[in-house]
């Protein structure tokens, strides 16, 4: 087996809720409280025009820097109630989510881990076609044209030290 750090007693769980990902780690055992660690927010890099090659979603030191930082449509946190996606965000482009041409966004995220955690959870739920990666691994696809919830185990493309997350989200019902 594998020699990678663990923290005993912990989860880490990720999550895309209609166009948000965060990622928070579940408190010890005998606690209930998620604590966020990465959630999605206007940090997130995301652009409308489709990137070339594999790079964008398997290479955290990737360039992104020609990317805009998302657009914050809404805090899904306040919405849904649920103290592990408070201060989570719903992000698109700067064309919004029911723009008539940017259908289809590319969005990313570079974070750290000092340790793994000892299991880990990808919450889905995608509005309404998503392909997901997590450091190159594509760990979800769903596209079949509805909004969606999935749940996935990312833990084993985790690593120490910098990771990416990345997907891509498509809106198939276009304002009129």
């Amino acid at each position: 087996m594998s020699t990678r750090n663990r923290r005993a007693s912990s989860r880490l769980t990720v999550g895309v809720m209609c166009l948000t990902l965060c990622l928070s780690t579940v408190g010890m055992i005998g606690t209930a409280a998620a604590v966020p660690i990465v959630q999605t927010n206007s940090s997130w890099k995301i652009t409308p025009d489709s990137p070339s090659g594999t790079s964008w979603y398997s290479n955290a030191a990737f360039d992104d820097s020609g990317w805009q930082d998302a657009t914050v449509l809404y805090d899904y946190g306040a919405v849904v109630g649920d103290p592990a996606f408070n201060g989570t965000k719903i992000i698109w482009s700067s064309g919004g989510q029911f723009s008539n041409t940017e259908t289809q966004v590319w969005i990313r995220h570079p974070f750290s881990l000092g340790m793994l955690p000892s299991s880990a959870s990808l919450f889905v739920g995608c509005d309404d076609d998503c392909t997901v990666w997590v450091n190159g691994n594509q760990v979800i696809n769903d596209t079949n044209g509805f909004a969606n919830n999935t749940i996935v185990n990312p833990l084993p493309f985790l690593q120490v030290g910098q990771n990416l997350v990345a997907y891509t989200v498509s809106d198939n019902f276009l304002a009129f």
